[in-house]
């Protein structure tokens, strides 16, 4: 079993309709209720999977809430509320269940997309945490996957790699802040405004050839010298790391015009240019090039 073709087997389903927009295949969906547009988007949190089992539950509620705030950035969005799952594993007590939720509720709002409904439930399995998304375009038109185009640069925010890595009891994966202050910026101001961007989940060698089939199955080329690499995995073979890692939650974009340094205190630094040719290549700095095939494995992707 692998993640990916259940993905394009649910997108080779999904056909235009009324009121929906924009469907599968993207950080959120679009879907238009009197009148207004909302965006919808749903990840789950599992013990053992997404979380070690001890882990804090306010890092664990952090991560649940933060990872689909990560998808209203890459949209452009601003997130408004949240419906919330939870399935409390057996080994789970009364106690640890109401620290949960506790800060499930209290992550939220500190969010702005406060819990307003959900369910609670009690199995053998793993404590696992699905949180459902709502978000608003608030006048702005969402940025989809699909409009990268031929001769566009590609940038990246913040560093890559190493999300998993204990740096001094700060642990990304966890710990990361989502860029929704990024993704308004940028849908904000004409002359920033990407052609195309994702958010970071999977890895740079998963995520960005999702933006390329999405827009027509162009192609791109990453300069891996220029990769912003997290220091504590930075070294020979550190650009590995910051392609295949995954869980960066930092946010890709492809952009027609030249990009500022910073925007709103977090760096961006250009990685790359989209192609019109298919097919994606990683360019060394000594004049080697590496073919997405051959970097096949790294990247993260369920059930692989």
């Amino acid at each position: 079993m692998a993640e990916e073709p259940l993905l394009r087997r649910v997108a080779t389903r999904w056909h235009e309709r009324a009121g929906v927009p924009v469907g599968p295949g993207d950080d959120m969906a679009v879907i238009e209720v009197g009148g207004a547009r909302l965006l919808v988007a749903a990840d789950p949190v599992i013990e053992g999977v997404h979380f070690e089992p001890g882990t804090h539950e306010r890092r664990v509620a952090a991560k649940a809430v933060h990872r689909n705030c990560s998808d209203a950035a890459a949209m452009g969005a601003i997130p408004r509320a949240t419906i919330m799952c939870v399935m409390l594993g057996q080994g789970c007590d009364q106690d640890a269940a109401e620290r949960l939720l506790d800060a499930l509720c209290d992550t939220a709002d500190a969010a702005g997309c406060p819990s307003v409904g959900g369910d609670i439930s009690v199995h053998d399995g793993p404590t696992t945490v699905a949180v459902t998304l709502i978000a608003d375009p608030a006048g702005a038109e969402p940025v989809l996957r699909s409009r990268a185009r031929a001769g566009d640069d590609l940038y990246v925010t913040g560093v890559l790699g190493g999300s998993m890595v204990d740096e001094n009891g700060y642990i990304h994966h966890l710990d990361f802040s989502p860029r929704v202050a990024v993704g308004r910026a940028l849908v904000e101001d004409a002359s920033l405004r990407p052609n195309a961007m994702i958010d970071l989940s999977d890895g740079l060698a998963r995520d960005l050839p999702r933006v390329l089939e999405a827009s027509g199955g162009l192609g791109a080329e990453i300069e891996l010298n220029r990769l912003p690499v997290r220091e504590v995995v930075a070294g020979q073979d550190g650009w590995r790391r910051a392609i295949g890692d995954g869980e960066d939650y930092e946010l890709l974009m492809s952009c027609s015009s030249a990009m500022p340094a910073t925007i709103r205190g977090v760096r961006l630094t250009r990685i790359g240019r989209v192609v019109a040719d298919g097919g994606l290549r990683y360019l060394t700095g000594d004049g080697r090039c590496f073919t997405e095939a051959e970097l096949s494995g790294l990247g993260w992707e369920h059930g692989r």
